[in-house]
């Protein structure tokens, strides 16, 4: 069995991926030694109830990557926190410098620095009447065209469309 760079080990299966990977372990399948990679996932939930449902499931789903032996994982929930809407002002463009991602200063200010150290991130959002929570609206209206997440984009061969 090879792994290429990008993949990851999970049992005695190899899945490819597009993340960049942080921490290298050598672990054996079969009887062939392979390096696999350990990834940082952060959970999103924007649930307005904090422990509901939404939660649940988003806990459930860490616990299920991190039982895999190959990712660290972190809960930040949304509940609760004063995470105003996106004034659409394009400072996160324009204006942005390191460690300041937005011109507005409210709890999202905490939550940049999570995002930026994760491999992954996995949103969960309960769905009203077809459309994500407010909750998480706010949240991924603020995440801007960073030059982070530019340049991230960009490794990860996605591709930004900008009116």
């Amino acid at each position: 069995m090879q792994l290429k760079s990008g993949d990851i080990a999970f049992g005695n299966r190899i899945t490819s991926s597009f993340l960049s990977m942080t921490t290298e372990t050598n672990v054996i399948i079969g009887a062939q030694e392979v390096t696999a990679m350990e990834i940082k996932v952060l959970g999103i939930c924007g649930s307005p109830i904090k422990g509901g449902n939404t939660e649940a499931f988003l806990r459930q789903s860490l616990e299920a990557a991190e039982a895999t032996g190959y990712a660290k994982t972190e809960l930040i929930t949304l509940a609760g926190k004063d995470i105003k809407d996106c004034r659409h002002c394009n400072w996160c463009v324009k204006k942005q410098e390191e460690g300041k991602f937005c011109a507005q200063q409210d709890d999202m200010v905490g939550i940049y620095p999570h995002i930026l150290g994760a491999d992954a991130l996995l949103l969960a959002s309960p769905v009203y009447i077809g459309r994500l929570s407010g909750y998480m609206a706010c949240f991924t209206d603020r995440l801007g065209l960073s030059p982070s997440a530019i340049s991230m984009a960009k490794d990860w061969g996605i591709r930004w469309v900008v009116p």
